[in-house]
């Protein structure tokens, strides 16, 4: 063929046989409609009941602080918030810390192996330092409700005891309760002291037995036993109070704790809602196909006539 007759050659009109298509397309669905609404039905149908047998999943979360050691006589801080948390996130996901918490509520440790998802809380500053609040939440998924909030709760308690810095708190801690029963102990004898001094110096203002400088004397050492104690309990009470302060910082600042407790939620594997949607547009889909493909599917079952 030369170019002169590949030019003359009419070129095949595609738009016309897809127009021609799409027409045979729609007489095939709107004659085979029951089909579509069949399968839509039985997609939204499957979709329920499959989500109807969808295991029911339980999620706890509890909050761990791990607190903020500072340096004696309440200057900076001792370790980093960054430290901390990275020092939490794995004893969170150790296997022993698994084991032991798994063993401590009554599950396996393969239910929570994989459960255990720690991060840390954002948005929340320390007032004292300014730095990012190291705080930690601990959400433990499974199937058992109480005991996935109990193992919440028990691994935000492990984190607490084995933190940064947690041993030097708990021991500033102790060191600080002595000193405050040693001023309780302090403040109890001067009491009593001031008591009999007050007492013998009443008794000697008020005696009339004793000469006049016998009973000058008295009232003077009485007297100066009296401002003494005083002075002393007055000391005493100031170091008790600035005591309790350094105590109520160390416990409330310092010291690692759970702050929030576990409770659990249920939620499904699947969304209801999204299960019926899904079911019903794949349902869609085949009635669809099955629109389509009915005639020739079905013209290799009909008999052919005799020739």
């Amino acid at each position: 063929m030369t170019e002169t007759q590949l030019r003359k050659t009419p070129l095949p009109e595609f738009e016309a046989e897809q127009e021609v298509d799409f027409a045979r397309y729609g007489r095939a669905i709107v004659a085979r409609w029951w089909l579509v609404v069949a399968g839509l039905a039985a997609g939204v149908v499957i979709g329920l009941l499959v989500s109807l047998g969808t295991t029911k999943v339980y999620t706890a979360q509890s909050i761990a602080y791990l607190g903020q050691p500072l340096a004696p006589g309440a200057g900076g801080a001792v370790s980093s918030v960054p430290t901390q948390l990275a020092l939490a996130n794995q004893v969170v996901l150790g296997e022993m810390t698994i084991r032991q918490v798994a063993a401590q509520v009554g599950l396996k440790p393969s239910q929570l192996r994989n459960h255990i998802v720690a991060k840390p809380v954002q948005g929340l500053l320390s007032n004292r330092t300014g730095t990012p609040a190291p705080l930690l939440a601990i959400t433990v998924t499974g199937r058992q409700p109480k005991k996935i909030a109990a193992a919440a709760d028990a691994l935000a308690r492990t984190v607490a005891s084995r933190g940064a810095g947690s041993a030097y708190v708990n021991t500033k801690i102790r060191q600080i309760e002595s000193r405050l029963a040693y001023d309780a102990v302090q403040i109890g004898t001067v009491n009593a002291r001031l008591a009999r001094a007050r007492k013998q110096l009443q008794v000697a203002l008020e005696s009339n037995r004793l000469d006049p400088a016998a009973r000058l004397i008295s009232i003077q050492n009485f007297s100066s036993i009296v401002n003494s104690s005083e002075t002393r309990l007055a000391g005493l009470e100031t170091d008790r109070f600035g005591v309790r302060q350094t105590l109520a910082l160390a416990r409330e600042i310092e010291q690692a704790k759970l702050v929030s407790r576990a409770a659990s939620v249920g939620t499904v594997a699947r969304s209801r809602r999204n299960s019926v949607l899904v079911g019903g547009l794949i349902g869609l889909i085949l009635g669809l196909f099955a629109a389509l493909l009915w005639d020739s599917v079905a013209g290799r079952f009909t008999s052919r006539p005799a020739e």
